[in-house]
């Protein structure tokens, strides 16, 4: 079996973007990132803004005060779906850690990696 390498980088950044984007909550007022009502941390609004400017997270909904609901789009989707499918190829010891360390960072659920059968 291949052992893929874990995620790191740009590509790491933009996974955990990407997946709170898709647990819904991530709005946008002026150039403030928040996720359920939380500022989000730098390296997160920096992945945030790179996807919207690269047209795989878009803002939806303004609200009369300015803010503004983000959303995957289709590419986003895309994207999304092809970084999970890297984490769960990742050995399982190395998808939990890294998980549950996201988990950490983004105060996420933690979801045990789906073992194949």
């Amino acid at each position: 079996m291949k052992r893929e390498e874990p995620l790191t980088g740009a590509d790491l950044y933009h996974w955990l973007a990407l997946r709170r984007v898709s647990a819904g909550g991530v709005t946008k007022l002026g150039d403030r990132w928040r996720d359920h009502g939380h500022r989000v941390p730098d390296y997160i609004t920096d992945a945030l803004t790179a996807l919207r400017q690269d047209d795989l997270v878009t803002l939806t909904n303004p609200h009369p005060g300015g803010m503004a609901r983000a959303a995957l789009t289709d590419v986003g989707t895309a994207r999304f779906e092809q970084l999970r499918q890297l984490t769960r190829s990742i050995s399982a010891a190395q998808s939990t850690a890294t998980v549950c360390w996201a988990d950490n960072i983004t105060g996420g659920p933690f979801e045990p990696p789906k073992q194949s059968t």
